[in-house]
């Protein structure tokens, strides 16, 4: 029991950080989006006179801030897809696993006796369901803060004074918002199923499902006998 709670810390600490850095990068596109027009007026005031920033020079600064911004967020896109394909089968493995760890725990727990070898077995199921638990709503809750910095990101790209610059800075800002409006930043299980505390619920009702289905079995083994 040890040793696989020591592996799964272990395992588990490399996968947060993983998520942790996309969405830290999120938080970075999104304060270098909010400063897209202070950007581009120092490109203005680097390589230009002064004068309105109205100005057409001024305009094809913003523009260039603002390629600048979404190459950053292509490369984060990049970034949550192959993070996708890397934890997607882990992913997997867990949901089913936690399924199990946590309806057989509660099952160990039920069947706690206070004699010979019962309290190890109770302390190793309590082990096994508050690890099941926990795990499932950590990246749950990764996720949805994920998806969470996702939706700040757009909400940050509409609150840029758009209606203040030309017609191709609006282009771009709507193709892009669209864009990120349209892309799951969730964590995904091999394309078919998101991670959210929805996903968290399910999971609960499927080891509590598990531990009715053992509990039944058990019973019927009994009248059999």
């Amino acid at each position: 029991t040890i040793y696989f709670g020591f592996l799964v810390v272990n395992n588990d600490g490399v996968m947060y950080d993983l998520i942790n850095q996309l969405k830290r990068q999120i938080q970075i596109l999104v304060h270098s989006t909010k400063e897209i027009p202070e950007r581009a007026l120092q490109m203005y005031k680097g390589n230009y006179k002064e004068g309105s920033v109205r100005t057409l020079q001024y305009q094809e600064c913003l523009l260039r801030a603002f390629r600048e911004t979404m190459e950053h967020h292509s490369i984060i896109v990049s970034y949550r897809k192959n993070l996708n394909r890397f934890l997607g089968p882990y992913l997997l493995m867990l949901m089913l696993g936690s399924c199990v760890t946590i309806g057989a725990g509660i099952l160990m727990a039920k069947n706690f006796r206070p004699t010979g070898n019962g309290l190890f077995v109770f302390i190793c199921s309590m082990v096994y369901l508050l690890n099941g638990l926990l795990n499932i709503f950590l990246y749950s809750t990764m996720s949805e803060q994920l998806s969470t910095a996702n939706e700040e990101f757009s909400i940050t790209l509409y609150n840029l004074k758009w209606y203040e610059y030309n017609i191709s800075f609006r282009k771009m800002l709507i193709i892009v918002q669209n864009f990120t409006q349209h892309q799951n930043f969730r964590l995904v299980v091999l394309g078919i199923v998101s991670f959210s505390h929805s996903t968290f619920s399910e999971i609960l009702k499927t080891s509590y499902s598990f531990f009715n289905l053992a509990v039944a079995t058990g019973q019927s083994k009994l009248k059999a006998d």
